[in-house]
């Protein structure tokens, strides 16, 4: 499963709010509720919605606009909360890959 980094899904949204008619539209003429989608499913949506019709150039600058870190943000700066939440989830991770006899 691929996920969108923070930066990518905000912009994402963002980019949802301001074609949301027209995704919308498309979503109806198809019968799917695009708010009965998750949040991981929506993105893709969008994603696929403003990047259909782009050929491979367009697509790669699109994608690369998209990843970028915020502006006026260091992407190496992260909370010491987030450091830890994500140490513990390796752990548990190691400690249920050890249990099931992995490496």
């Amino acid at each position: 499963m691929v996920r969108f980094s923070y930066e990518a899904a905000i912009r994402l949204v963002h980019l949802g709010e301001r074609f949301w008619r027209e995704i919308d539209g498309t979503c109806a003429r198809s019968g799917v509720d695009p708010l009965a989608l998750d949040f991981t499913r929506f993105l893709n949506l969008v994603y696929s919605f403003i990047t259909e019709h782009m050929d491979e150039e367009t697509r790669t600058r699109f994608e690369e606009d998209l990843y970028a870190p915020v502006e006026g943000r260091d992407p190496d700066e992260v909370p010491s909360r987030v450091v830890e939440d994500e140490m513990a989830a390796f752990m548990a991770f190691t400690r249920q890959n050890e249990a099931l006899g992995g490496a």
